[in-house]
């Protein structure tokens, strides 16, 4: 799978009923594919969660980020290599990045 080819993700947002039409594609410096797309924040954690649950049968660890795929293939060649750093963003739950998203971090 590359970037020039989404048709794979594309088929695991279909499945997950998420609409790909706006899908965005970029490629890093190694040539990782970096897929994206927008939604309300309201269902990003819906969403988070229908992704993250087929993990095990795709490979594919969703996260989520106010970056687009370009600006994250970016920062990775331009970023100092830190492999801690993908672990953490991964490990955040989705609530608490929406909640960063919208500046509440989780104050009611």
């Amino acid at each position: 799978m590359t970037a020039a080819d989404p048709t794979p993700v594309r088929q695991l947002f279909a499945s997950a009923d998420i609409d790909a039409t706006t899908l965005l594609a970029s490629e890093t410096a190694e040539g990782l594919p970096v897929y994206g797309v927008r939604i309300e924040i309201a269902h990003a954690a819906g969403l988070w969660r229908r992704l993250r649950a087929r993990h095990d049968d795709t490979g594919l660890r969703p996260f989520l980020s106010r970056y687009s795929p370009t600006e994250w293939a970016q920062w990775r060649v331009d970023a100092p290599h830190d492999p801690g750093r993908l672990a953490t963003a991964l490990a955040r739950s989705p609530s608490e990045v929406i909640d960063e998203l919208n500046g509440t971090d989780g104050a009611p």
